[in-house]
C-alpha cells in the first residue's frame, strides 16, 4: 500500500532506463538514488529521476561529500544528456538527473554547478 492507503501501481523497468544504466562506466557495481515519476500526474509516467549516486564502481561514497557525489553522478552521465530543463538534465524520455538548483544549493553551499568544473571536481576523487 502507498502512504496514501492506496494499492501501488504496476510497474517494471523500462528500456530505456535499462540503457542508461548499461552506459555507466566500469565494470562494478552502482547504487543510484532515484525516484520513479509513475502515475502522478497524467503527462509523466515510467520515469527516474536520478538525484544522488551511494556506490562509483563498487566503491561505497559516504566519506564523500554531497557536492562530489553529484561530481561523480554527472560525469558519469555527462556523455547521455540529451537535455536540459530549469531542474534536471535529460538522459532520455525516461530518465532524468537532477540539475542543481536553488532549493538544492541550499543544503550545501559547495554544490559545483559549472559542468567544467564538475568533471574536474569529479576526475580528481581517486578510487
Amino acid at each position: 500500500m502507498t502512504r496514501y492507503g492506496t494499492p501501488h501501481q504496476p510497474w517494471s523497468p523500462s528500456e530505456a532506463f535499462g540503457q542508461i544504466l548499461k552506459s555507466l562506466p566500469g565494470n562494478g557495481w552502482y547504487c543510484l538514488n532515484a525516484e520513479l515519476l509513475h502515475s502522478k500526474t497524467p503527462d509523466i509516467h515510467d520515469t527516474n529521476f536520478i538525484f544522488d549516486l551511494l556506490v562509483y564502481k563498487s566503491q561505497k561514497l559516504i566519506d564523500l561529500t554531497f557536492a562530489q557525489r553529484q561530481a561523480l553522478l554527472f560525469a558519469s552521465f555527462v556523455d547521455q544528456i540529451v537535455g536540459e530543463e530549469r531542474d534536471y538534465f535529460i538522459l532520455n524520455s525516461r530518465t532524468w538527473m537532477l540539475l542543481r538548483t536553488s532549493p538544492i544549493r541550499r543544503l550545501s553551499d559547495s554544490i559545483v554547478t559549472d559542468r567544467s568544473e564538475m568533471i574536474r571536481c569529479a576526475t580528481s576523487l581517486v578510487f
